[in-house]
């Protein structure tokens, strides 16, 4: 299946949502095995996220993709890219200009690449006991942070920016995500 969505015409930033896994694909172990739906509510969910993400930013209109593949089809990018071998939950492909700023003082546009693995989100909202469109919402949003210039490569700062996703789902009316406990 490959859908594109971008609803919402008023909006200043260009986002799309792709799902590039067949229709009959089943997510979970060997021994639990779970088809995953994802109707139109949901990838309206996480396009909400993201709008909201750069718009809590101040950001200038931004052009993102965002790609939902399955853990085989991330974890070829993931060794490709990063020579890191295995799916990994989402990768961030930043497509900006390096120019910070435009000659008028405004931000740069945001404009890149997410790719997130529906299989890993299924089963991380399975283990964490929450909707597969939290956890989606939650890699959205982690991987527009990315792009935002936010980085997680030490403790402080990925403790700041999963307090920034949290902070972002609890103004969406989901609520902290990252922060709940695997059960």
């Amino acid at each position: 299946m490959d859908v594109c969505d971008n609803s919402e015409d008023d909006s200043p930033h260009e986002i799309s949502v792709f799902v590039d896994v067949p229709e009959d694909h089943l997510l979970g172990s060997s021994d639990k095995h779970r088809e995953v739906e994802l109707n139109k509510a949901a990838i309206d969910q996480v396009l909400v996220a993201v709008r909201y993400t750069l718009d809590h930013h101040s950001q200038s209109p931004g052009t993102i993709s965002i790609r939902l593949v399955s853990d085989d089809a991330i974890a070829r990018l993931h060794e490709r890219t990063m020579n890191i071998s295995g799916p990994t939950d989402v990768l961030t492909f930043d497509l900006s200009d390096e120019q910070s700023d435009h000659e008028d003082g405004e931000a740069h546009r945001v404009e890149g690449d997410i790719v997130i693995s529906l299989d890993t989100a299924a089963r991380e909202a399975t283990n964490r006991q929450h909707a597969l469109t939290h956890e989606l919402m939650l890699y959205a949003i982690h991987a527009t942070l990315h792009l935002l210039g936010f980085d997680d490569r030490n403790e402080s700062d990925a403790a700041g920016m999963h307090a920034e996703e949290d902070k972002i789902l609890t103004a969406l009316g989901v609520g902290a995500v990252y922060g709940r406990p695997v059960n």
